[in-house]
């Protein structure tokens, strides 16, 4: 089931980013920053356990997704489908026109299932992660999507 996380999931949330991505992951502290913002919205996919997470910030036109996180043993599942569903619907709803995101150019992974969704590869982001790896940065208009 997936529902709007709120500042009682930091602890779950900040699970999920450690399992999967380890050391490169967002902080608590960065987490609880996201779950105060008034032009952020986070969601929890979870049963008995969680099992995805969505972080979205908007900034404007765009809506940016922060992290979207599925846990390991849920992979191939259609949550990160979903979840990526509902931030098109989320941009929708609140004025956004753009879905954008980065993604490391090393996530092979990553990149086809944002391709597989529609997104394009918009720009190179030389060093743009902290520990100097570089990213992808993809989009996907979604102004069409208000009128289906």
């Amino acid at each position: 089931m997936i529902r709007k996380a709120t500042v009682d999931d930091v602890d779950e949330l900040y699970l999920i980013e450690t399992i999967c991505f380890r050391e490169r992951r967002f902080q608590r502290e960065h987490i609880l920053w996201i779950l105060h913002h008034p032009n952020a919205a986070t969601y929890i996919d979870r049963n008995e356990r969680t099992r995805g997470t969505l972080m979205l910030l908007l900034e404007g036109a765009v809506c940016r997704v922060l992290s979207l996180a599925v846990h390991p043993a849920y992979r191939r599942q259609g949550i990160g489908r979903a979840l990526m569903a509902l931030s098109e619907d989320y941009a929708v709803a609140h004025g956004a026109t753009i879905v954008k995101l980065e993604v490391s150019t090393k996530n092979a992974v990553a990149i086809d299932f944002y391709k597989s969704l529609g997104y394009e590869n918009t720009g190179f982001l030389s060093n743009y992660y902290s520990w100097g790896e570089d990213a992808h940065s993809m989009s996907k208009n979604v102004a069409l999507r208000a009128k289906t």
